[in-house]
């Protein structure tokens, strides 16, 4: 709006009132101390989009305005102006807004009028169209908010970040309830999404950023015709062109969108949705967001090629053409690379390189000024470059890798692709190089060709699964372990060899392995042949940058030929190595596992001590080794001799002395019975070769809980017994009692 100053009283003269009101392109009205309006002209008229006579003499009450967030009447608006008694202008933006029409953006400056004493008279308003094409103040919007978003537009060269601020300002800048970038703007795809929006918080987007939506007649029609039209396009309602079927999709009242066309990328689509009122979309409005479409558009014609130049250095694969472009337009990007990039002239001399060389050999710019490029190679490498460069020209580009001294004089070694610049005539004017530190990939193919000699060398089977178990890869080993081929195996769960192939329980072994960072433990596995058998696995997660497991090592033997030696082990460190019957600690355990069982069922257990008779003359008379025969029958005859319920043991203490452990007798017989037949057998002549030997055996009895209260008490008893059963002339048996004497 122009500056319209009005005095204290301008229109004290109704000829002045009059000519101001008509000259003006201004919307004017004047209105007395109770807001009725006293005269107003025909701009008045257009803008509130009424008769004179809905004007003349009346208030203003019927003229509603939205101002930010807060909507009132017009009346109200002009009454808080005289009253505040206000002597200078009061400028702002708001919105006309009618049920029945689109609303309309104004510039209204109101004025208190007094008379010469000061004494309030009335107002004056003058309000302006800011849609209309000659209006100051919508130019002055226009270019401030098109300087708004360009600064947006211009705050970095990610191209996600600048479409998400463009957005958000345009909610800002427009008021509107949604804004939105569609990408790509395809009528013909078969689906659609929204990459980026912004919303009022009342108004939230109805897809989500990034779903895919099927396409249907109605999208694509409105990308059809965003794309056919090189303005912006609005669909507006009510009484404007929103199709009911655009309403419903999107629950809004009025749109207004304009296609993008970046010239290295496919059409967007940008546009916004007013959902609380109908609005009605300026001229200046259209004109406004077509032009910050054209910025973005350029912008992101800029950033595209940005990013395809990095992907084109990052790969050293470009023609000439572009990666001097991109040397020379980009120098910045470059430097930011840590590959070193550089271009030598025709006589092989440095003309132009990055900061990488620089920090790479601490060489000053001024030092690097035309050095040959020979000169930062060991004098060994040096034709290997000869020969790159000679390639290069010749092939239009060679890749090969050669060793530079870097700053400390060390050689690191590089991986060089090597290309020809040529000027626009076609001639070669020079080479353009690309070096990358590969020192590290080389220490890590060293590596990983000693990790595959081990993987193939290692005795143990090597196993390597994905993250959901399937097995991926296997070493020889494990062929020569389960009988699988690496082949057979691939791509299947390894529960065919009898491991726990539920990854996902929680008390899984990978579950576990995964939680601890390792899992080591014995198991049943099988081998191809259904065979099974032991194996110590141990099983380790394989984790990614960002410590989510993609992968795990099992690493396992068969150890069977351990576990029969350990059973072994166990086996001798048990029973008698003469006798094969269990040894004095296997009796030990036994009774404390007996007397243990005994209390809880409240019964009874006896121990039979049996030494025999006589057995120092065998040995004396007839040798040990002959003792020793004599001794592995009386304990074959034991042990054929006791009853098959398992209510009976036998075991061998030493020497010439054993023990029948007897559980859950009911009666006192019963041991009687027992020590009869031990007596009876042991008394039958022993027939070896042509050697007859008769021997007898002494017996001594103890119970519990009668005589003892744990096993070493009960096997004293039942030796003090034995010692009473001799005294008293041998080959007999003799229970323990207390009053013969105490316990051995």
């Amino acid at each position: 709006m122009g500056n319209v100053i009005v005095t204290a009283n301008p229109f004290r003269h109704p000829s002045m009132q009059r000519a101001i009101l008509d000259v003006g392109l201004d919307a004017m009205i004047l209105v007395d101390i109770d807001g009725i309006v006293l005269q107003h002209n025909a701009a008045a008229e257009t803008t509130l989009g009424c008769t004179p006579q809905a004007l003349a003499g009346k208030t203003l009450d019927w003229v509603t305005i939205l101002d930010g967030e807060r909507s009132t009447s017009l009346a109200a608006l002009v009454r808080a102006t005289i009253e505040s008694g206000r002597t200078n202008a009061n400028d702002t933006q708001v919105r006309l807004v009618w049920p029945d029409r689109p609303d309309k953006s104004i510039h209204l400056r109101l004025l208190a009028t007094f008379d010469p004493d000061g004494i309030a008279t009335g107002a004056f308003l003058a309000f302006r169209d800011l849609g209309h094409p000659d209006s100051d103040n919508a130019d002055e919007n226009y270019h401030r908010n098109l300087a708004r978003i360009a600064r947006v537009i211009t705050q970095t060269m990610d191209i996600r970040k600048t479409v998400r601020a463009v957005v958000r300002e345009l909610l800002v800048v427009f008021q509107a309830d949604r804004a939105w970038l569609i990408y790509p703007c395809d009528p013909d795809a078969a689906s659609w999404g929204v990459l980026v929006e912004a919303t009022h918080p009342d108004y939230p987007g109805a897809y989500a950023e990034g779903r895919q939506i099927p396409m249907d007649t109605t999208i694509s029609a409105v990308m059809r015709k965003s794309l056919a039209t090189p303005r912006a396009v609005t669909y507006e309602g009510p009484g404007g062109a929103l199709d009911p079927s655009m309403a419903s999709h999107f629950a809004i009242r009025s749109q207004i969108m304009t296609a993008l066309r970046p010239k290295l990328d496919r059409p967007w689509l940008l546009g916004m949705h007013q959902c609380s009122r109908p609005r009605h979309w300026t001229d200046g409005e259209k004109r406004l967001v077509q032009d910050i479409g054209e910025r973005l558009t350029d912008a992101l014609t800029n950033q595209i090629l940005v990013r395809r130049l990095e992907q084109d250095v990052a790969r050293r694969k470009a023609a000439e053409a572009a990666l001097n472009r991109a040397l020379q337009e980009h120098k910045s990007l470059i430097d930011a690379t840590p590959d070193i990039v550089f271009k030598v002239a025709s006589n092989g001399r440095l003309v132009r390189w990055n900061h990488a060389l620089e920090a790479t050999t601490a060489l000053r710019p001024d030092e690097l000024e035309s050095l040959p490029i020979h000169a930062l190679f060991p004098e060994a490498e040096r034709t290997l470059l000869e020969q790159a460069m000679r390639r290069a020209l010749e092939y239009g580009q060679s890749e090969t890798e050669i060793t530079m001294i870097n700053k400390e004089g060390i050689g690191v070694p590089y991986h060089w692709i090597t290309v020809p610049v040529r000027d626009h005539a076609g001639n070669i004017g020079g080479l353009t190089g690309f070096g990358r530190n590969i020192a590290e990939r080389k220490r890590s193919e060293q590596k990983l060709r000693q990790a595959a000699a081990v993987f193939e060398t290692t005795l143990d089977g090597v196993v390597i699964t994905d993250a959901e178990t399937r097995i991926v890869a296997a070493n020889t080993a494990f062929t020569a372990i389960t009988g699988f081929a690496e082949s057979e195996v691939q791509g299947r769960p390894p529960d065919m060899l009898g491991w726990d192939a539920d990854w996902s329980h929680e008390d899984s072994i990978w579950a576990r392995a995964a939680r601890d960072g390792h899992w080591m433990g014995e198991l049943m596995a099988l081998g191809k042949t259904g065979r099974s058998y032991p194996a110590r696995l141990c099983l380790t997660p394989v984790r990614d940058e960002e410590g989510r497991v993609n992968s795990y090592v099992a690493v396992f033997a068969d150890i069977t030929e351990l576990k029969q030696s350990q059973k072994q082990l166990e086996h001798i460190a048990h029973h008698d190595a003469l006798t094969g019957l269990p040894n004095r600690l296997m009796c030990h355990t036994h009774l404390q596992q007996a007397i243990s069982t005994a209390r809880d069922g409240n019964f009874e257990i006896a121990v039979l001590f049996i030494d025999l008779d006589d057995f120092k003359n065998v040995n004396d008379n007839h040798g040990h080794a002959f003792g020793d025969r004599i001794l592995q029958d009386a304990a074959a005859r034991l042990a054929r001799t006791l009853r098959k319920d398992g209510r009976e043991h036998v075991f061998r203490l030493g020497g010439d002395e054993f023990t029948i452990v007897l559980k859950q007798f009911e009666r006192r017989e019963e041991i009687i019975a027992v020590a009869q037949r031990t007596l009876h057998i042991l008394s039958t002549p022993f027939s070896l070769g042509k050697q007859t030997i008769v021997l007898g055996a002494s017996i001594g009895i103890g119970r519990f809980p009668v005589d003892a209260t744990d096993e070493t008490e009960l096997l004293s008893a039942a030796d003090t017994a034995m010692y009473q059963a001799k005294q008293l002339g041998k080959n007999t048996y003799q229970f323990y009692s207390a009053d013969t004497g105490p316990r051995r």
